[in-house]
């Protein structure tokens, strides 16, 4: 009988070491998947909320980018060729002979305001127009983007 006590000890106690190593072992690959799956999560929410920033600024930078582009061809294009109406004031006013100094200073400012007038005023109305249809455009295209 104390022979029988003497083996069952150490058996119980090797039971107990390999039941702890058991829990311990089970734990831990518990743990590290629970990690690796809690990463892949994080990450995942992590780029999305990346994302869903970056969106706001990227669409605002791009849009600025393309107006500005915008703004620099229109005026490239307006400043090659002057308006139809420009041409036809000064060849009015370059036909009238002036009678003194007074009338030739005078013609002289008013062909410099209506040439900048001339120039400037489509060049202005065809860029608030030109702006508004980009803008428009703009938007359509990225919502259809960010959709898919």
């Amino acid at each position: 009988m104390l022979t029988h006590s003497l083996m069952l000890k150490p058996r119980r106690l090797l039971m107990r070491m390999l039941t702890h190593w058991c829990l311990l072992k089970l734990m831990h690959s518990l743990m590290r998947m629970l990690t690796h799956w809690l990463m892949q999560i994080q990450t995942l929410r992590y780029l999305l909320r990346l994302r869903h920033l970056l969106r706001p600024i990227q669409t605002h930078s791009l849009m600025r980018k393309l107006t500005h582009w915008l703004t620099l061809r229109l005026k490239h294009s307006l400043m090659r060729k002057p308006r139809h109406l420009c041409l036809l004031i000064q060849r009015h006013w370059l036909t009238l002979k002036p009678r003194h100094l007074s009338t030739l200073i005078q013609r002289h400012w008013l062909m410099l305001k209506l040439t900048h007038w001339c120039l400037l005023k489509p060049m202005h109305l065809l860029m608030r127009i030109q702006r508004h249809w980009l803008t428009l455009r703009l938007k359509h295209w990225l919502m259809l983007r960010l959709r898919r």
